[in-house]
């Protein structure tokens, strides 16, 4: 990544030109992605298994 290329808002074309020098590999990838993934993954767990508790805790009864 370049750094004299800056924006914070819309970009155009022209201003992305070098931004990028190429595609990273993927060992690089993951190393800037694993704090967001692992978030997300947690947060995924958390949700499930807080409507697991309320689902189990439900009391169900046969009507009849």
């Amino acid at each position: 990544m370049s750094p004299d290329v800056r924006a914070l808002g819309i970009v155009t074309v022209e201003q992305t030109a070098g931004a990028i020098a190429g595609p990273l590999p993927f060992s690089q990838s993951l190393l800037l992605i694993w704090p967001q993934a692992t978030a997300l993954i947690a947060a995924t767990l958390i949700c499930f298994a807080a409507a697991y508790l309320l689902f189990v805790r439900q009391e169900i009864r046969a009507h009849g």
